[in-house]
């Protein structure tokens, strides 16, 4: 639909309300016509967005304590902006990620517990939200536990986000590993299917975790199907 036939916009980020005005982002690089709910909440995942990326020093000198401050305090002031839980969503899932990397699992396993009651946005938030839910498991030496819970969080596939799978079947390879357990062969399947997303077999080893990881490497390089299309699009 377009402006000169006389048809409405429709909102390009939530597909439903009439766009009623645009939105740009910081760099001036892109811009699509929106709905004024759409418009603040936009505004609000690059404002979060660019203070993430501002932390990167505060990162790589292990201020911790800091990082969380700002977090804290990123969310309370702008709570009063958040839309179906986004901001409580992310905020807590970059919460729980500074904890584990402070080394206080028990923390982060309780803000990923809370991160769970939100709810997940697709299939890659929940990936997400079980491998960070693992890993706190495992700093804990709860191994069983965190391959149980990283399983049950990445049976949800969605073929959009092969390439995602991709990287997260090396998890799958690290937590059964590390609960000394074989990759179970139900996966099998999966690795076929991102196999086949990037145009390659799936490599014969005499285990599954060491196909999975021979996979990984031998599409390195690679385009998934999603990206070539993506590419085409731009040629």
């Amino acid at each position: 639909m377009n402006s000169e036939s006389g048809a409405t916009k429709v909102c390009r980020k939530c597909n439903e309300r009439s766009a009623s005005t645009s939105y740009t982002n910081r760099s001036g690089q892109h811009s699509e016509p929106v709905c004024e709910p759409c418009l603040d909440l936009l505004k609000l995942q690059e404002d979060f967005g660019w203070g993430i990326h501002a932390m990167e020093e505060l990162d790589e000198q292990e201020r911790y304590d800091e990082m969380l401050a700002w977090i804290d305090a990123f969310e309370a002031a702008n709570r009063h902006r958040d839309q179906g839980n986004w901001l409580a969503r992310n905020a807590g899932s970059h919460r729980a990620f500074v904890l584990w990397q402070a080394e206080r699992y028990e923390e982060s396993l309780a803000e990923c517990e809370k991160c769970d009651q939100f709810g997940f946005e697709d299939a890659w938030y929940r990936w997400a939200a079980g491998s960070a839910k693992a890993s706190a498991l495992e700093g804990l030496g709860r191994h069983d536990e965190a391959l149980a819970v990283f399983e049950a969080a990445f049976r949800h596939q969605d073929a959009r986000f092969m390439y995602s799978a991709r990287h997260l079947m090396r998890n799958l390879v690290k937590f059964s590993a590390n609960a000394g357990k074989p990759v179970d062969e139900s996966w099998r399947d999966l690795a076929k299917a991102i196999a086949a997303d990037y145009e390659v077999e799936l490599p014969v080893r005499p285990t599954l975790a060491e196909s999975i990881t021979a996979l990984f490497e031998l599409t390195e390089d690679k385009l998934s199907s999603r990206q070539r299309t993506e590419q085409a699009k731009k040629s």
